[in-house]
């Protein structure tokens, strides 16, 4: 696996794990890479922010958003929905992983979203 930004945000923290064919992709936040901060202005940049670090911890373990079957979203207030939903479905061409949605009364850094996954990645399509 190579190094995901976010080791360098947190260390200590796994961003992701493969088991056989599967990957484990620990909960992201919306912090900015270079900063280690959740990025300022509207709720959509920290949305498009969280994306890009699950998929950026899933390609550190070899997996592509195709390769994502589930994903479980946490957010502070169930208000923020449709807009994530909305930048969400953006980050994923054809079939959508199946997805829960969980409110939690709060996150590290005062984030208002994370999300994990878990990823099938096919040993034949692999080329590492």
């Amino acid at each position: 696996m190579t190094e995901s930004p976010s080791q360098k945000i947190i260390p200590g923290y796994s961003p992701a794990r493969s088991a056989g064919e599967l990957v484990y992709v620990s909960g992201a936040l919306g912090l900015d890479p270079e900063t280690g901060a959740i990025p300022k202005g509207s709720f959509e940049n920290e949305a498009h922010q969280v994306m890009q670090n699950l998929l950026s911890n899933a390609a550190a373990a070899g997996a592509t958003a195709a390769d994502l079957v589930k994903t479980t979203v946490y957010v502070t207030t169930f208000d923020i929905y449709s807009d994530f939903d909305r930048i969400y479905r953006t980050y994923f061409a054809g079939q959508l992983p199946a997805r829960a949605t969980v409110q939690v009364a709060g996150l590290l850094a005062d984030a208002l979203v994370e999300i994990e996954a878990v990823a099938w990645v096919d040993p034949a399509a692999q080329t590492f």
